[in-house]
């Protein structure tokens, strides 16, 4: 599992000096005698939590912007980038370009909402996670405390339950702040990891109930498909077959059928159908205890068909009582191509009830 971590030095450093933000007054506030909070943070996370970043091969930026806090506490840090003595949030954005470039699999960055609008405008599909350090903080990806950062870091590396969230890059108009009007502007959306414990409506008596768990999960995508304009491929095995039903078709238990919002469109697709049609979804889930998803069971997803296939229209869905049965272990993903296992592979969303997602690592 690779993570890119990066740091904006200045974060912060116009609060205590009461400029109600840093962006563009990093040098009056520095004259004033303002101190940043990012590095007292990054101390803070790495001082409690030593083996945080444990088990992750980690990429930064030197100096302030992540190397040079990093390797006084012993973490070997790939570091790709060169930071000037006076960082502005083109070299945010540079760093963040380099991680995308090397398809990290998660960005862990350091600052405020000014550093959320850097990080989030460069990182595509690439989750990504804040340690507050600034002064302003409306936007919903920043983590409660350094020990939550810790814990979630945690659950990634050893294949806990990991919740996607949906959060909302916000930010304030300093300068409107400033005059004293409370302007707050949306300016993305982007994934956030989180603890994925169980959720109380798929529970019974503290246990997922697994009937349950399936409908909720057949009853989210089946909204999905009759809201859609696209096509959806549904595959094989009891979980997708739960979506085939909740869309008026029993389908092929063991096959691939097409659907649209209409209904079902054919059944029981080869290879060579397959390459005929445009673009589609494809709904799949993975073999229990063995965690298959790619080149098991499902052949029909010949190397060619994935090739055409972007990531993010492969929907995977599980209960987590079936993640469970993995023990930790990452999803399979095993084509036969290296190129298409490595699309597929890092943090993948897999779909675990009624609008609940959670990351789950896959790896050939």
């Amino acid at each position: 599992m690779s993570l890119g971590f990066v740091v904006n030095p200045v974060s912060g450093i116009g609060g205590t000096v009461g400029l109600k933000g840093s962006d563009g007054v990093v040098g009056e506030a520095r004259g004033l005698g303002g101190t940043a909070r990012a590095i007292p943070r990054v101390e803070q996370l790495l001082g409690t939590h030593p083996r945080c970043f444990s088990g992750f091969r980690v990429f930064t930026w030197a100096g302030a912007m992540g190397g040079g806090l990093l390797s006084p506490h012993g973490i070997d840090a790939e570091v790709i980038g060169e930071a000037p003595p006076v960082t502005t949030s083109e070299d945010t954005c540079a760093a963040v370009d380099a991680f995308v470039a090397r398809r990290i699999d998660l960005i862990v960055f350091v600052g405020g909402d000014g550093t959320a609008r850097d990080v989030a405008a460069r990182a595509a599909r690439t989750p990504i996670i804040g340690l507050p350090a600034g002064v302003k903080m409306h936007s919903g990806v920043f983590v409660r405390s350094p020990a939550r950062l810790a814990e979630i870091l945690g659950r990634v590396r050893d294949g806990g339950l990991v919740a996607v969230r949906d959060a909302e890059i916000r930010d304030l108009d300093e300068a409107a702040l400033r005059r004293g009007v409370v302007r707050s502007r949306f300016y993305a959306d982007v994934k956030v990891p989180d603890l994925g414990d169980y959720v109380q409506h798929t529970k019974i008596g503290g246990v997922e109930d697994e009937t349950l768990a399936q409908a909720e999960i057949a009853a989210y995508v089946a909204d999905e498909v009759r809201q859609s304009s696209s096509t959806f491929l549904l595959g094989p095995g009891s979980t997708v077959s739960a979506i085939k039903s909740e869309l008026g078709s029993t389908g092929t238990l063991l096959g691939f059928d097409l659907f649209d919002a209409s209904g079902c469109l054919e059944t029981n697709l080869a290879e060579r159908r397959l390459l005929e049609l445009g673009q589609f979804v494809v709904v799949v889930s993975f073999t229990r205890g063995q965690g298959a998803l790619i080149g098991r069971g499902n052949l029909e997803l010949s190397i060619e068909v994935l090739a055409r296939l972007r990531r993010e229209d492969l929907w995977v869905v599980g209960t987590r009582n079936k993640l469970a049965s993995l023990d930790g272990r990452p999803l399979l993903v095993d084509s036969g191509s290296a190129t298409i296992d490595q699309r597929f592979s890092g943090l993948i969303e897999v779909i675990a009830g009624f609008d609940d997602k959670l990351f789950v690592r896959s790896e050939n």
